[in-house]
């Protein structure tokens, strides 16, 4: 009777550890003391690209260990079997995983030992990580924009100074149009930071020069762009607009800037066509080094809008276009 009952309570128990296996958000990964996989819940398949019949029984690193990692793997299994010592068992660690189609991602991992067990087996939780490490990445651009524009103000409002004192008005004159351009460039910083509906496109483009609107022309359709879109768009029209003050067509009062925007195609071939032209300007030439304003114009609407950017440094000013997919820029 004892007897049945145990056995009664040993099956409840396998079944619920086998509902907590298939329920877990979180790949649990049973790996044996030779580093062979036990056990590989459904969440692992998801995340992993592997079926648990294609696994059970086979070495763990040979499936979602990168290569580069797997002779570490090893003599860190080897050396736990001997010290019960390792850095990794115990604690939550990043790492780089596997998955079937050989792309590597980062995962949040947790290594225990599982108690009682003999020969000892090792239980890992893993987490994929990817949209936490991206958004980390993204926070940390903005973060570095947020300084380069405090670095460029500074600069961008002496340029205005200049171009409103030194024209044939007098100094009564030019006050108030020293105002108005001040407040002007002020409301442009809105445009960091578009509401978490987004943006469109004309007004980001118009905050951002309204200072400067009597030399430039803008022109193109109304379109509402995504929130991430919308912040990726005013970072990018804001370091076109910086350098065109500090060094380009808006540094000379000779000089103009033309913007367009256009629609082209329909249903999921649309696409967006942007271009930013100056004109009249002095010199331009490439930068010999590569610093944060390469990265808004031209990694950044990579990443963010899937296009390739086309950057002219023509003799008379900038040249720069962007073509992309339009869903890329409207779609959340």
């Amino acid at each position: 009777m004892k007897a049945a009952a145990l056995e009664g309570q040993l099956r409840a128990s396998e079944a619920r550890n086998e509902a907590i296996l298939r329920a877990s958000l979180d790949a649990i990964i049973l790996m044996d003391h030779q580093g062979r996989f036990v056990e590989f819940n459904p969440a692992a398949e998801a995340i992993l690209g592997f079926s648990r019949a294609e696994v059970l029984g086979k070495p763990l690193a040979d499936f979602i260990i990168p290569e580069r990692f797997r002779k570490r793997h090893r003599r860190g299994l080897v050396r736990y079997l001997a010290t019960r010592q390792g850095p990794v068992v115990n604690r939550r660690i990043e790492m780089c995983a596997l998955r079937a189609n050989g792309e590597e991602f980062p995962v949040e991992l947790a290594i225990i030992p599982v108690a009682g067990s003999d020969p000892l087996l090792f239980c890992g939780f893993l987490r994929d990580i990817t949209e936490r490490k991206q958004a980390e990445a993204r926070q940390a651009v903005l973060m570095n924009e947020l300084a380069h524009r405090s670095r460029n103000i500074l600069a961008v409002v002496q340029a205005i100074a200049a171009r409103t004192f030194s024209d044939s008005r007098s100094a009564a004159e030019s006050q108030p149009i020293f105002a108005r351009r001040i407040e002007a460039l002020l409301r442009s910083q809105t445009s960091l930071a578009p509401e978490r509906e987004g943006g469109n496109i004309a007004d980001i483009v118009r905050l951002e020069l309204e200072a400067f609107s009597e030399r430039v022309e803008a022109e193109g359709p109304a379109l509402a762009l995504s929130a991430r879109a919308a912040q990726t768009f005013a970072l990018l029209v804001h370091e076109l607009a910086t350098n065109a003050t500090k060094h380009g067509a808006l540094s000379v009062a000779s000089g103009c800037v033309k913007i367009a925007w256009s629609l082209h195609g329909s249903g999921e071939g649309a696409r967006l066509h942007f271009s930013w032209r100056e004109f009249d300007g002095p010199p331009v030439k490439r930068p010999e080094r590569t610093g944060f304003g390469n990265i808004v114009l031209e990694k950044m609407v990579r990443d963010d809008f899937g296009a390739e950017p086309a950057i002219e440094y023509a003799p008379d000013g900038l040249r720069y276009a962007l073509d992309a997919p339009l869903k890329a820029v409207t779609e959340s």
